[in-house]
């Protein structure tokens, strides 16, 4: 197996616009595409431009007869349509501009009446470009068989070199290009005996190099909402692709033999794996409402305009938990169905625990027609993927340490970062970012904590059938007493409360190129309190529970299915041990952006309506004379007319002074003596103003007090 990398240059030689859909209203269409602050080009846009000019050579050599047609459709298909490589091509853009060239320019565009020749009223409108000039580093990177690669490499050159333009208004002349200095290479992707594995267990960090639409949820409308987590069968499903494409024929990630978890979401605050555990927020946990949040005095600013300095410690949010009846709070709350935990370690305290939720970003995407080349009617919808560089954790378990060094050996490129992973719709690029292994330790048993009442909480989603194999909607003594042995039937338990949700789950299999059938499962995050009867056998019952929370419940447990916690502490929290005063929010104060910014906003008009104040006093002082107060007012009405024309502070005194000069000059004809009423009022303007709005206001105030006309 080769990876295939071809580098090239990308230099913009017009404007060019890539829209994301998502502007702010303003003055212009400010959705030109970014990352970091910086134009850029969006890979999944490059791949259809690159795909579209694929298909163009396709066509010309079929039409030409030329020998490579058959090679190049071949090609064309495995790339593009078959995925016979069972990877996906990966494009990286990196912008290359200087820090201090203009990055973008305003572009003005107006709709012309047929019938008359001239813009239609109301039809101007300005749009946000890359500006021309811009330079871009391109790299295309392709796992395939080595007796591809050559072909392969080849193809794609000449599919960059095919390539004049891209993004929006291309038939105008916008977005022309050209891609230069292209060069290739192709590497052997080797395995490496020598990697240290001491457990059958690994642990491992995968961070997102793409916004990732992950295992889609159903659509709603033209929304496409991404799930934030990656479930076992995904997990599988991306070792098993790479597996294959090395055509290596070994059995350590077939079912029965591997064993995966669900991979959740990292925060930003984790730095490291360690002995951290995430897992999905509990859903009879409760928060206090956002309407809360804001001040008593201040409840008509919106809630965006606060800093929240709550902390994210989860004993500072939570205010209730619906399946504790001891743990409750008279305050408006609602429901936690979002988010996730982490915990610094297994054994850590609840005031450890912090809450955090997973970030998102909206894409809007367009079908376009082959023939028109323009959006498809009701083509146009919206993709919410999991953000770039968002970080996922989780476990692979193997049977014993020979068989987990055998899958480190083969996958040792992957492990150590130096290849991708491919996830999600479209097969978007991943790495590895840490990894280590690990042996199962013996959790602390559960049996002293088994009293009268115990909890079960799901930690993934969980699969279950009845006796007549319907799907489990709703957990129960009955459902529970199935999953125990003879000694327990469904009258030894008596379900005191409960929050769960369930739903169906969707999965694709992308080596088969086929649908896989869909499951209703209970949704992670489900919990359960049990009540125990008096008579029963406790110990037995904490033994089996702790089987249970160890094996996991259910079927498809090997693609991270059914894991559960009993006596998760959370639950117990007292409403002793809840501290009111410090689960409200602290005091709230407007956001430091916010309040620079009204700050600098204030002072700046201060400054304007102080100098106003000045200079119409200074102006009265000059105005003494009525019998020049019908030229004084003329002269004020043509200074407004030119402030009416919204001229900047150095072309508006370079007008004045340009006045001024012409007619201060004694060989101008008409020009004014030193003691003339309108010199004076310039003068006064040019030596007591800075700013153009100050001489605005000065002016209007005065001709308003003295009865001039003030518009």
């Amino acid at each position: 197996m080769q990876k295939i990398n071809v580098q090239a240059l990308i230099q913009m030689e017009e404007d060019f616009h890539i829209g994301t859909g998502m502007s702010d209203i303003g003055l212009y269409d400010d959705s030109q595409y970014k990352e970091h602050g910086h134009v850029s080009i969006p890979s999944s846009s490059f791949k259809g431009i690159l795909r579209d000019s694929c298909r163009q050579i396709q066509t010309y050599m079929q039409e030409f007869g030329d020998p490579k047609a058959v090679l190049y459709r071949d090609i064309y298909d495995r790339i593009f349509k078959s995925y016979n490589d069972l990877n996906s091509l990966d494009i990286y853009i990196k912008p290359l501009s200087d820090n201090d060239a203009k990055e973008t320019v305003i572009h003005y565009f107006t709709a012309i009446d047929s019938q008359k020749g001239k813009a239609q009223k109301g039809s101007l409108r300005s749009q946000e470009y890359g500006a021309k000039s811009l330079c871009f580093e391109l790299r295309l990177t392709y796992y395939c068989e080595n007796r591809y690669s050559e072909d392969i490499t080849e193809y794609l050159k000449e599919a960059l070199q095919n390539i004049k333009s891209l993004g929006g208004n291309r038939r105008r002349g916008f977005g022309a290009l050209q891609i230069k200095d292209i060069q290739s290479s192709a590497i052997d992707i080797k395995s490496d005996p020598a990697v240290d594995v001491d457990a059958k267990n690994l642990r491992i960090m995968l961070r997102l190099d793409e916004d990732t639409l992950i295992s889609a949820k159903g659509q709603s409308g033209n929304l496409q909402e991404s799930n934030d987590y990656i479930a076992g069968s995904s997990i599988l499903g991306m070792l098993r692709a790479k597996l294959l494409s090395q055509k290596i024929n070994r059995n350590f990630l077939d079912d029965g033999v591997i064993r995966t978890s669900f991979f959740y979401p990292l925060p930003d605050s984790a730095t490291s794996l360690s002995d951290i555990v995430v897992h999905p927020v509990y859903l009879s946990l409760r928060r206090r409402k956002d309407y809360l949040k804001g001040l008593d005095d201040a409840r008509d600013i919106p809630l965006w305009a606060y800093e929240d300095n709550r902390s994210n410690l989860l004993k500072d949010i939570v205010v209730s938990n619906s399946i504790n009846p001891l743990q409750k709070q008279e305050c408006p709350s609602k429901g936690m169905n979002e988010g996730y935990m982490l915990r610094p370690s297994q054994t850590s305290s609840i005031d450890e625990i912090s809450y955090f939720k997973v970030n998102k970003n909206l894409h809007q995407r367009n079908r376009i027609s082959k023939r028109s080349q323009r959006t498809e009617h009701d083509g146009v919808f919206i993709e919410s993927r999991v953000k770039k560089d968002t970080r996922f954790v989780g476990d692979l378990c193997f049977p014993d340490v020979e068989t987990c060094k055998s899958f480190c050996e083969i996958f040792s490129a992957w492990l150590n970062g130096d290849e991708k992973f491919h996830i999600g719709r479209g097969g978007k690029p991943c790495t590895v970012v840490e990894w280590h292994s690990y042996s199962d330790s013996e959790k602390p048993t559960v049996a002293a904590q088994i009293d009268e009442e115990f909890t079960i909480s799901f930690l993934s989603d969980v699969i279950l059938f009845d006796d007549l194999l319907r799907p489990v909607t709703h957990f129960d003594e009955e459902i529970l007493a199935s999953l125990l042995s003879d000694a327990f039937s469904k009258d030894s338990f008596v379900l005191l409360n409960y929050s769960e949700r369930s739903g169906i789950f969707s999965s694709f299999s992308g080596t088969s190129g086929l649908r896989k059938f869909r499951d209703l499962t209970l949704r992670k995050g489900s919990c359960y309190r049990f009540k125990v009867n008096s008579n029963l056998d406790k110990n037995l019952l904490a033994a089996e529970l702790y089987d249970l929370e160890k094996s996991g419940i259910g079927i498809s447990k090997h693609e991270g299915f059914g894991a559960v916690s009993i006596n998760d502490p959370i639950h117990d929290l007292k409403t002793s041990d809840v501290d009111i005063d410090t689960a409200k929010p602290s005091p709230i104060k407007l956001c430091p952006q916010t309040q620079n910014r009204e700050k600098s906003r204030l002072n700046r008009l201060s400054s304007i309506y102080i100098e106003a104040d000045q200079l119409k006093k200074r102006l009265e002082e000059s105005n003494k004379d009525q019998d020049t107060k019908k030229g004084w007012l003329s002269l004020a009405s043509w200074i407004l007319a030119i402030i009416s024309e919204n001229p900047t502070d150095q072309d508006f005194y370079e007008t004045i002074n340009d006045k001024i000069t012409e007619k201060t000059d004694p060989n101008n004809q008409g020009n004014w003596g030193q003691n003339d009423f309108r010199l004076k009022l310039l003068t006064t303007i040019t030596k007591y103003s800075k700013r153009t709005k100050s001489v605005e206001i000065a002016l209007k105030n005065f001709l308003h007090e003295h009865g001039g006309h003030n518009g």
